[in-house]
């Protein structure tokens, strides 16, 4: 009896940690797909989300015509990236953005941030070419779309 719960419940945990890592890796490839000749780097980081404000919005520049709502603004109250590590990501993803001499193409992903209702989400990337960017994505029929962006920085 206890094998089975046992079983069940590893089944349940590694179906969890790979639609998380689909969900991921759908991400990751949307904000590739907006920087044509980059490639990510093998190892997640965490500076461009410890550089980000996730309390003062208005440091962002919240443009009021495309004002987020309270569900955003909540989530974003709520971030903590203190128990968040870096992760190596996929080979196989990897391997689908070939890895050039060019330094500056190198785009350093952060882990992805999904909210509790699971419709939101944020990435953020440092692309040494341009500095460190933050990507809001909703969840729409499905599929993750991108929302905005946020400069941090700028190199």
């Amino acid at each position: 009896m206890k094998k089975t719960f046992l079983l069940l419940g590893l089944f349940a945990f590694s179906t969890l940690a790979k639609a998380q890592t689909k969900h991921e890796y759908a991400i990751y490839d949307s904000i590739l797909a907006m920087h044509k000749d980059a490639y990510p780097a093998p190892v997640t980081a965490l500076q461009t989300l410890k550089d980000f404000n996730f309390k003062d919005l208005k440091w962002h520049d919240f443009n009021p015509k495309d004002s987020l709502n309270n569900e955003w603004k909540h989530f974003f109250n709520n971030v903590d990236i203190s128990h968040m590590q870096p992760k190596q990501l996929d080979a196989a993803f990897l391997a689908k953005y070939p890895k050039t001499t060019d330094r500056d193409r190198e785009i350093n992903f952060s882990p992805i941030i999904v909210s509790p209702d699971k419709v939101r989400a944020i990435c953020g990337y440092h692309l040494f070419a341009a500095g460190e960017t933050i990507y809001l994505f909703e969840k729409k029929n499905g599929k993750w779309r991108f929302r905005r962006s946020y400069f941090v920085s700028v190199e």
